[in-house]
Formats: C-alpha cells, sequence, structure tokens
C-alpha cells in the first residue's frame, strides 16, 4: 500500500527547464504580498511615537498624508529616525522598485517621502546617502 503512495514519477527531460534560470517569470500581486511580513494590528493605526516625531517635525514638512494613510510606514521611519543607516534603507526600500512589478506609492505621499529624505540628509550629512 505504501508503495503506491511514495512511488516517483518517472524522470522526464524537460528542455525548456534549463532556461528557468535565465529567463525570470513576471511576479503576481499574491507572490508580492507573500514577500511582505503580515499585517498587524499595530500596523493599521499610527503609534504615539510616530505622534511625537511628526509633530517635532518643521511645520512645512508635517507628513499628512502618510500619517493617514500609511501609518506603518509613518510608525517606521519615527521608531528609526535617530538610525541614519536604517532610514536611509528604508527610504532606498520605499522609493525604489526592487522586487518589480511594485505600484509604487500615490503621488503626494511619494512627494512626503522624498521630502522627509532631504530633511533627515539635512540632519543627519554625515551618513551614507541613500542609495537606490
Amino acid at each position: 500500500m505504501f508503495s503506491k503512495l511514495f512511488r516517483r514519477a518517472p524522470a522526464t527531460y524537460d528542455d525548456s527547464s534549463q532556461h528557468a534560470l535565465s529567463s525570470p517569470t513576471p511576479l503576481s500581486s499574491l507572490d508580492l504580498k507573500l514577500q511582505r511580513r503580515p499585517e498587524r494590528q499595530e500596523d493599521l493605526v499610527l503609534s504615539g511615537v510616530a505622534r511625537a516625531w511628526a509633530t517635532d517635525l518643521p511645520a512645512g514638512l508635517h507628513p499628512r498624508y502618510l500619517l493617514d494613510r500609511c501609518p506603518r510606514i509613518a510608525n517606521r521611519l519615527a521608531l528609526l529616525w535617530g538610525d541614519s543607516s536604517a532610514v536611509n534603507a528604508l527610504f532606498a526600500d520605499y522609493l525604489s522598485d526592487r522586487r518589480g512589478g511594485r505600484q509604487g506609492f500615490p503621488r503626494r505621499i511619494r512627494a512626503e517621502l522624498m521630502l522627509l529624505e532631504d530633511h533627515h540628509a539635512y540632519l543627519y550629512p554625515d551618513a551614507p546617502p541613500t542609495t537606490y
């Protein structure tokens, strides 16, 4: 009985398998969602740390759309704001498409992220620049 369950399929040669690594297949949106960490309840609400961080930013730099629509990202930026290399890595991840096929942020949120990136570079001029 077990021999029928564990019997191997006959080996076949498929010429297309040789090129599987050389020609990547496009990722579906489901594949991209599987690469993200699972959403948690605290990702949906702006943290106290993020509120305080946003309050301390210069008046013309308040990221209103980011705070309202992307609390998870605002929370991460606020938490890591003093760690230049971590924040630069976040900006590189958020402002570039390294995985391919990403839709990107709405224009206003992207503009706010870019302003925050410039402000962070101003505050921490000795930090290595963000690389895309």
